[in-house]
């Protein structure tokens, strides 16, 4: 028998049982919400699963930042020898700046930063450049994924994904070295 606690927030759609439902979620609990329409019950359901749960931080983690490690770790070696290289680890707007429901997902650009800034200083002697780009919200299906309903009404202000790639072109191969090493360059 599971140990898990299990609650039933009645009026868990909305105000204050909406809250609780997503408070006890967050604290582990198995949480039955209940509501007088489906639609409002199936909408905090969908929001309490969007939660951080830790399958999902690792998820997350492996594929964002120890992705990126492990490419580099594959590419280094041979930049190393070669005295050149330029790696461009791409960011966030949310690796700047923390965003409720994000936390893994803003955990893990934070800590792109991070490389970026460490790799830096470990290999410019190297002749190697390492920088960070952190769009904002770019026009993508993870995008539309994350909140259709959002992704609707704001994709027209939204960064091109052409854009964001144009600029890592010009961070690579920029020859008056405009963008330091270790630099995270915005674009938004």
């Amino acid at each position: 028998m599971s140990n898990t606690p299990t609650a039933i927030v009645t009026g868990g759609s909305r105000g204050i049982g909406k809250e609780v439902a997503s408070l006890l979620s967050k604290m582990g609990a198995s949480v039955v919400v209940c509501s007088r329409t489906q639609r409002e019950i199936d909408s905090v359901v969908k929001e309490i699963r969007r939660m951080t749960s830790e399958e999902e931080w690792d998820k997350t983690i492996d594929t964002n930042l120890k992705g990126a490690f492990l490419c580099t770790k594959a590419v280094l070696p041979s930049m190393i020898q070669n005295r050149s290289g330029v790696i461009i680890n791409v960011s966030s707007g949310a690796g700047k700046t923390g965003f409720p429901e994000l936390s893994a997902y803003c955990a893990s650009k934070f800590g792109m930063i991070g490389l970026t800034e460490s790799l830096a200083w470990e290999v410019g002697n190297y002749g190697i450049r390492v920088m960070a780009i952190s769009p904002g919200e770019v026009d993508t299906k993870m995008q539309e994924d994350v909140d259709p309903g959002y992704y609707r009404n704001n994709k027209h202000e939204m960064l091109k994904s052409k854009t964001v790639a144009e600029k890592i072109l010009e961070m690579m191969i920029f020859e008056e070295r405009r963008y330091h090493n270790g630099q995270s360059i915005e674009i938004g």
